[in-house]
């Protein structure tokens, strides 16, 4: 179990990656295009991704966020594997449409994303996505401060609609290499889902075996 301290921590961790993030200038449409560019060209050019990664779920109702703390693995197009240290044991794997979940103490949870949309598909359409998707569901605007990129996604949906569970997405990325430092999540009903990512490596050698099923 992460301590309130620990907790305090990393959420003052993942405020710290916005820095003056009000205060940053808005990117023209001119110079958003350039940078959605550069993203894309990036994207298209990465073949596997990994980091240590930090998990933040604040729910209504819990005084703390649950704090979670492991490794993240991404192989082009479509796996994905979270490998978590805190909590030991659990792990989340997606490969393709198969999602499964695997929580201490209990049996591995398996689900056909066909059937639907989750919030686990959220980092894996980070990484296999370009920014042509993003205006299919958001509204896009860009700030700039420093070697850091901030990216809204503020979302089509209303809140109390019954589309899709997130809202907003703010996503931090690290120029110019355009490396992710961290992604907010605003969900329904006021819940929030945060990502801090650490030691980012792009194109090393990754085994697949890695994305089968423990």
């Amino acid at each position: 179990m992460v301590s309130v301290r620990a907790a305090l921590l990393a959420i003052g961790l993942i405020l710290s990656l916005f820095p003056k993030l009000t205060a940053a200038p808005l990117l023209s449409e001119a110079e958003t295009a350039e940078q959605e560019k550069g993203f894309d060209a990036a994207q298209h050019a990465t073949t596997s991704f990994q980091a240590e990664i930090q998990q933040s779920l604040t729910l209504q109702g819990i005084d703390h966020p649950i704090i979670s703390k492991g490794e993240l693995f991404y192989l082009a197009p479509d796996r994905l594997l979270i490998r978590f240290s805190d909590p030991a044991g659990e792990w989340m794997r997606i490969a393709g449409k198969e999602l499964e979940i695997k929580k201490a103490g209990q049996p591995v949870v398996r689900r056909d994303l066909t059937q639907g949309g989750s919030n686990a598909t959220t980092l894996l359409d980070f990484f296999s996505s370009d920014s042509t998707r993003w205006h299919r569901d958001f509204n896009v605007s860009m700030r700039s401060s420093g070697n850091s990129l901030f990216v809204s996604l503020a979302s089509q949906h209303k809140a109390g609609s019954s589309g899709p569970g997130m809202f907003d997405i703010l996503t931090s990325l690290e120029l110019p290499d355009y490396l992710v430092r961290s992604i907010h999540v605003s969900l329904k009903d006021g819940n929030n889902l945060d990502f801090g990512f650490h030691r980012a490596r792009r194109n090393l050698a990754i085994d697949p075996s890695l994305f089968q099923t423990p």
